[in-house]
């Protein structure tokens, strides 16, 4: 009977502190208390490992993003939930409207999606949720929030301004073009030199005070159509110093007068700074949808004009020796042009501070050819040096005559 008792109070001490030490061990896996009226569970209490039927209930994911993709896709992004199966998608038209399930993202890392074929302009509504394969049936999050945004043109990137062709006038802002744009639109903000701004607007002013705006491929192409009703342009083309011509399409001489990815306005260039920033968009229904504005392009002179005049002198010395070997290249100081006497195929076209240096080589290139063989064939000076002067406000333009404009701009001529 002893032995009996003895073995009975052995049994209740052992299953005691079997108990005991069973509610001695911490929970694995779990920092949030599982109470019984606990409404949701954040992304980050619950390891992969853990995951129970009410546990993933009681979650809710964070959509983090919707955004414009492309003008007919809209980007969604979320946080990942991990050790889940993948991710529900719905889409509504409405926030309060009917969701239906767009698709099925695998994966729990998965943190993105992109839906595709959304109409430009048009605002849509999203939420998802996650899922999860637990003991046979499928298990869903609670959805996350709902966000919204409408499909846009992307967002464009200007890639250079600069003068074409050596233009005094105008200006030519590139930029990158993008899916569904109808055209494109541009604005310059004007800083002078005492600082004060314009503001960006659509349009400037010329040397004379009229208005102008900024011109894309579809204006030339839309200009060209009106005026050549046969769909065809005359346009002169020069080859081994011949003149000729030959006809292209409308599309084809619009193109020659701006490029596709281009935008030109003509303004004072002036000693002001000048910024630049477009945008694309795309007309729906006779509405126009905006991208965003490109990040701002400040216009800046790039020109080298010790390299321009070393490759072109070198040029004249060498055109002589193979063309007119009665003429040659002198070096002097060049002094100022009011100074000099001067002789030329006519008056040398300027060229912008803006212009490209390549343009500016090529562009005199067939000047200086055509100035000393004309003044050999003319009996003029055996010899001769460039001269090349930035003219700014008030300063000498050639012999004649200063600069009575607010244009700042690069002459040049060939002196003797």
């Amino acid at each position: 009977m002893m032995v009996k008792r003895l073995k009975e109070r052995l049994l209740v001490t052992t299953l005691a502190l079997a108990v005991a030490c069973a509610f001695a061990v911490p929970a694995l896996a779990e920092t949030t208390t599982d109470y019984a009226d606990e409404q949701t569970v954040t992304t980050t209490d619950v390891k992969a490992t853990s995951w129970t039927s009410s546990k993933l209930k009681k979650a809710k994911l964070n959509l983090t993003k919707v955004a414009s993709y492309s003008y007919d896709k809209i980007k969604l992004t979320w946080e990942p939930l991990s050790g889940v199966d993948g991710y529900q998608i719905y889409r509504a038209t409405s926030k309060s409207g009917t969701y239906s399930k767009v698709t099925s993202v695998t994966g729990a890392s998965k943190s993105s999606y992109i839906n595709e074929g959304r109409t430009c302009g048009k605002t849509y509504y999203y939420k998802l949720r996650a899922y999860k394969r637990i003991n046979g049936k499928t298990v869903y999050s609670k959805f996350s929030s709902v966000m919204s945004a409408y499909a846009k043109p992307a967002k464009v990137k200007i890639t250079d301004a600069y003068a074409p062709s050596n233009s005094l006038t105008t200006i030519a802002v590139d930029f990158t073009t993008v899916r569904g744009a109808t055209d494109y639109e541009g604005q310059i903000n004007q800083i002078k030199p005492n600082g004060q701004e314009t503001g960006f607007r659509s349009y400037t002013y010329n040397l004379d005070g009229q208005k102008r705006s900024f011109s894309t491929y579809k204006d030339a192409l839309a200009m060209a159509k009106k005026y050549n009703p046969s769909g065809y342009v005359s346009v002169a083309t020069y080859k081994d110093g011949k003149l000729s011509s030959k006809k292209v399409t409308v599309a084809e001489y619009a193109e020659m007068q701006i490029a596709k990815n281009q935008a030109k306005i003509d303004l004072v260039q002036d000693e002001s700074t000048y910024q630049f920033r477009v945008r694309a968009y795309r007309t729906v229904n006779g509405k126009k949808i905006y991208g965003s504005w490109s990040d701002v392009y400040t216009l800046k002179e790039t020109l080298n004009i010790d390299e321009i005049y070393t490759e072109l002198r070198q040029y004249a010395i060498d055109y002589a020796a193979a063309n007119e070997p009665r003429w040659h290249y002198e070096d002097r100081p060049t002094g100022n042009p009011q100074n000099s006497n001067y002789y030329s195929d006519g008056n040398w076209g300027g060229f912008s501070i803006y212009s490209k240096q390549e343009n500016v080589i090529t562009g005199y290139k067939p000047v200086i050819a055509r100035y000393i063989s004309q003044v050999v064939e003319q009996g003029g000076y055996d010899s001769g040096f460039l001269f090349f002067s930035r003219v700014g406000i008030g300063d000498w333009d050639d012999h004649f005559g200063k600069n009575e404009g607010p244009d700042v701009y690069y002459n040049a001529f060939m002196l003797y």
